[in-house]
């Protein structure tokens, strides 16, 4: 899919595939939004000791389960996963070999950016969730999730910038997403890699001169936060019911390729004790014990939840790369510099990290 924004930064004035646009000192909210306002938005600032949790961190968004559904879809070698709380414990972050930001900051800097940033796009995200936002009272559901990246780390040249946009469009990703009073209203996507990013007194985000691709964000419509992406522990329930296999190994969660799928579309890795069925709309049915878990609204193959990674899988993708904007360069002297220095990257996919999915539904 082409991206259609990113936070801010220097880039061309329209997407097309598999380019990425920026705009110097710009405040937009994602990967695929439209522009924000090219000046800063002057909000009412919010005390510094405002929690980030307006209801318990334990809440998990989507269909609520058991502890005793979970074990009975688990193999028994996995029970020790999950806590006397009911919840699984997942795996650390992946080690990349480079600086990520943590689960904590990742938290403060969506509900930064939902709080500041977001009301200045208020028309996209009201109609998108089909009513208000209570902007000011958004506040982390649970905690966030991280999702691996299936690229190996993309060598990018650009002295401008600590981390290169490119760099955190293909790298981990924070999935969090946020209440108000309770009620789910907004994903929030965050980029691993934004280690450039800090935080204000405020609770604002702190942006430097030069960046992007930090953030992807979208309204949750209004009654159907059970379509977004369930809770490991929902996932695991749902795949053992639709399969009547049991899951045999620790859930992973796998981000996506931005030009076939937005961030938010990030896959539950469940490894099944044996293979499962999944037929696709087209009537073809695949074997396999290895089987994937997103949100509902996908947004190339709407009513999907459950995929296969197809048999065939690219070594490698192509990307787009233009150097970033030099604070204090003249804009037309960029662009003769963004011209000679554009060129075609080639992320190198990790083995045993699939990019490409087929939706289904499981058979037994």
């Amino acid at each position: 899919m082409p991206m259609k924004g990113t936070v801010y930064a220097s880039y061309a004035d329209e997407f097309d595939e598999g380019s990425m646009q920026y705009a110097a000192r710009t405040r937009r909210i994602g990967w695929s939004q439209p522009m924000i306002s090219r000046s800063r938005v002057s909000l009412a600032i919010l005390a510094a000791s405002v929690s980030l949790f307006g209801c318990s961190a334990d809440r998990a968004v989507g269909t609520v389960v058991t502890r005793e559904a979970l074990l009975a879809a688990l193999t028994p070698e996995l029970a020790s996963i999950v806590g006397a709380d009911g919840r699984i414990k997942l795996g650390p972050p992946v080690n990349t070999g480079h600086e990520q930001i943590s689960a904590e900051k990742a938290g403060a800097l969506a509900v930064g950016m939902a709080r500041f940033n977001a009301p200045s796009n208020n028309a996209y995200y009201e109609t998108r969730r089909g009513g208000a936002i209570a902007y000011q009272k958004l506040s982390l559901c649970s905690p966030p999730l991280y999702a691996a990246t299936p690229f190996e780390w993309l060598d990018v040249d650009d002295p401008n910038v600590t981390v290169h946009p490119l760099q955190k469009a293909v790298g981990p990703i924070w999935l969090v997403t946020l209440c108000a009073d309770g009620d789910p209203e907004m994903d929030v996507a965050v980029a691993a890699y934004s280690t450039d990013l800090g935080l204000n007194s405020d609770g604002s985000v702190d942006f430097p001169p030069i960046g992007g691709n930090d953030f992807f964000s979208e309204a949750i419509p209004i009654g159907r936060f059970t379509d977004e992406l369930p809770s490991a522990e929902a996932a695991v329930v749902f795949a053992a019911t639709s399969t009547g296999r049991r899951v045999a190994a620790v859930p992973e969660l796998v981000a996506t390729f931005y030009r076939y799928d937005d961030p938010l579309e990030s896959r539950w890795h469940l490894r099944l004790d044996g293979p499962a069925h999944i037929q696709s709309a087209a009537g073809t049915v695949v074997e396999s014990s290895d089987i994937y878990i997103s949100r509902i609204r996908t947004t190339n193959r709407p009513g999907s939840r459950v995929w296969s990674a197809d048999p065939v899988q690219p070594p490698e993708v192509d990307v787009v790369f233009f150097p970033t904007l030099r604070v204090g360069e003249n804009f037309n002297d960029y662009l003769i510099r963004q011209q000679a220095g554009l060129r075609t990257l080639h992320p190198q996919r990790l083995p045993n990290m699939p990019i490409s999915f087929t939706g289904g539904s499981p058979t037994h």
